[in-house]
């Protein structure tokens, strides 16, 4: 077990285990929730642990777990309803872990690492309404409040995206699919594979890019100028 507690009254527990249970990752208690959770880790381990800043926050719903740096001493977690947790990483299969099951209705905002002496970095999640997840992308420097928040549409081809760009970095999604950007990530070009001809095809650069030209099979060239996000430009 590498954690346990109280949210709201409603007790929980969470497993990991480098197998898989039969009985699914999660108990449901008569309350009408999944307090008591197993999470099958085995696929994810490995000598080093390949993830960015201090922390990783896995989501896993109703769960939110990963690995922490060997200098966290401890992780708040603040939630949508305003109350924050404090996580106490433990060690597991030579890594420390941090994890909490959530009630229904309740979803992770922000999270700050802390060392034993100061504060190193904290993290604003993105939540997808849509899809109902939640990423922890990028972790900024104490006093750096990231990128501001804002939303903008990218059209093209007869297909829409919305654009989140925020301190979370950008986050490009539609009704079907989406793709995520930390501030560090550096795309160029395409982001999607190949398919029949005519496709609509999503496409990121770095900055300062703002405008690309297509040159078309039958000579003629198109001036697509990209839509600015977070570091980033896009386009359909």
């Amino acid at each position: 077990m590498i954690a346990s507690g109280t949210i709201d009254g409603k007790a929980w527990r969470l497993r990991l285990t480098r197998k898989y249970s039969q009985y699914g990752p999660c108990s449901q208690r008569s309350s009408g929730w999944f307090a008591d959770c197993t999470m099958q880790i085995g696929g994810r381990l490995s000598h080093r642990l390949d993830f960015r800043g201090p922390a990783a926050i896995w989501d896993q719903d109703p769960v939110f777990y990963g690995p922490v740096r060997a200098n966290v001493s401890r992780v708040s977690l603040r939630l949508s309803d305003g109350i924050v947790l404090i996580l106490h990483p433990v060690k597991a299969f030579g890594h420390k872990w941090i994890g909490v099951v959530l009630p229904p209705g309740l979803g992770p905002v922000k999270a700050v690492a802390y060392s034993r002496e100061a504060e190193l970095a904290h993290a604003v999640a993105f939540h997808d309404k849509k899809f109902r997840d939640y990423e922890f992308l990028s972790w900024l420097s104490p006093g750096n409040d990231g990128p501001s928040r804002m939303n903008k549409v990218i059209r093209g081809g007869g297909r829409t995206l919305i654009l989140h760009t925020g301190p979370w970095g950008n986050c490009l999604v539609d009704d079907y699919e989406g793709w995520s950007f930390s501030l560090d990530d550096h795309p160029s070009g395409a982001l999607e594979g190949g398919g029949a001809l005519p496709r609509t095809v999503a496409m990121a650069f770095p900055w300062p890019a703002w405008f690309m030209t297509l040159v078309m099979s039958n000579g003629t060239t198109r001036r697509i100028r990209l839509v600015q996000g977070a570091g980033l430009a896009f386009a359909l």
